[in-house]
């Protein structure tokens, strides 16, 4: 007999999907890759897309904290500006 892995009904269950890091978690080396990888998008948009519970007023206020304009393209935000977001 060969095993079934698609249990009872003959249906696989769903793929699972990646989670999100929060920015509490990540590693100062891992938010630089993030924010040079980025492309075009602003700083505040690529935190709410890349990170779980990071809405625009956490973004925005992210931002303030570290002086770093949510506007600014993520990908040129320099090394000092990326640790005060840290």
């Amino acid at each position: 007999l060969k095993p079934c892995l698609a249990g009872p009904y003959g249906m696989l269950p769903p793929e699972a999907q990646e989670i999100k890091p929060h920015p509490h978690g990540v590693e100062l080396g891992m938010l630089i890759k993030i924010l040079h990888e980025s492309g075009k998008r602003h700083v505040a948009q690529t935190l709410m897309e890349e990170f779980s519970r990071v809405t625009h007023p956490v973004a925005e206020e992210l931002c303030k904290r570290a002086g770093v304009d949510p506007n600014a393209v993520a990908a040129r935000v320099d090394a000092m500006k990326i640790e005060a977001l840290h």
